[in-house]
This record gives structure tokens, C-alpha cells and sequence, in this order.
């Protein structure tokens, strides 16, 4: 009885602290990572090229997908290029993540030579959705595969031991006879 009341103790003790471990760790990395919605992105950009394509200034551009984006860092290149900071140091914020590091880079090259940013955001946006199509399909390959190794495992012995098992005994039996 005694037993049973520390098992239940050591437990409840257990289950208590790693959900909240869990949930505080899994924050933290979300915090540090950034955006992690990569079509959430893509939308965002393609306003972009929307926007730049009708024919407004790259920082007018920037305030509208800021209005209605998620992404603090479109309110960060917003406000730098909306106080005239240079396309470099304005579109910093966003350099290291997936997509919109991309569009830095092309927002920077843009206006250093004069190139068509609406093009080269389509082509961003078209990369960024066949990757997360390619990430899909292959995460639903790997389920059909996990969905399939229970069965295997499960009708495996049971064809070995219903099937196969009897068949062998019998054939050595009458070869032994």
C-alpha cells in the first residue's frame, strides 16, 4: 500500500513539472526562431510584389504589407525606410530568415542597379511554395510509412506463426517419417 501511494506520488510529481518544461522550452525556441510559417511569408511578399508592381515606392510597399502582416520585422524595414535609412540597413531585420532574407537581398541589389523587384519576388514566392508543397508531401510519405510499420509488426509474427509455422512442421514431420 505504501508502494502504491509513493508510485503515485513520484507520478504526480512527474507529470506536473514536464508539461510546463515542455511548453516553456518549445516558447523559447519559437521566440528566438522567428516566423515559422513559411506561407504566411510568401503571402507577404507576394503583396509586396503586388504593391511595387502597381507602381508604389519601396517603402510605401512596406508599410502596406506591414499594416497587415504578422511579421514584426516588415514594421522594422518599414519604419527604417519610411525615415530614409538606405535599402542595406533598412531591410537588415530581416537577413537570416528563410524568404525574407532572400528579399533583402533583392531589395538591396534593386536598388543599387535599378532591377525589377516585382519579378524576382515572384520567383521568391514560387520557390517558397514549392518548398513548403515538397515538405508537405514528404512529411505524408513519412506517415504513410510510420501508419504502416504497426501493421507489420503486428501481422508479421502472425503470418509466421499461423502460416508459415505450420507448414514447416508438417513438411518436418513427413520428411522425419
Amino acid at each position: 500500500m505504501m508502494l502504491l501511494a509513493l508510485a503515485c506520488l513520484v507520478l504526480a510529481t512527474t507529470v506536473g513539472v514536464a508539461p510546463s518544461m515542455r511548453i516553456e522550452r518549445r516558447a523559447s525556441i519559437r521566440v528566438r526562431d522567428g516566423p515559422t510559417d513559411i506561407l504566411a511569408i510568401a503571402a507577404d511578399i507576394e503583396l509586396f510584389a503586388a504593391c511595387i508592381h502597381s507602381g508604389l515606392s519601396t517603402a510605401h510597399a512596406a508599410t502596406a504589407v506591414a499594416s497587415v502582416s504578422e511579421n514584426e520585422q516588415w514594421r522594422s524595414v518599414q519604419a527604417l525606410l519610411a525615415i530614409g535609412v538606405g535599402a542595406g540597413r533598412a531591410w537588415e531585420p530581416m537577413r537570416g530568415i528563410e524568404g525574407l532574407g532572400e528579399l533583402a537581398a533583392l531589395a538591396t541589389m534593386s536598388e543599387r542597379s535599378g532591377g525589377a523587384l516585382s519579378t524576382g519576388c515572384e520567383r521568391i514566392v514560387d520557390k517558397l511554395r514549392n518548398d513548403t508543397a515538397h515538405a508537405a508531401t514528404a512529411a505524408a510519405e513519412r506517415a504513410g510509412v510510420l501508419i504502416a510499420l504497426p501493421l507489420a509488426v503486428c501481422y508479421l509474427p502472425a503470418f509466421f506463426i499461423l502460416g508459415l509455422a505450420p507448414t514447416v512442421i508438417s513438411l518436418g514431420a513427413t520428411m522425419l517419417n
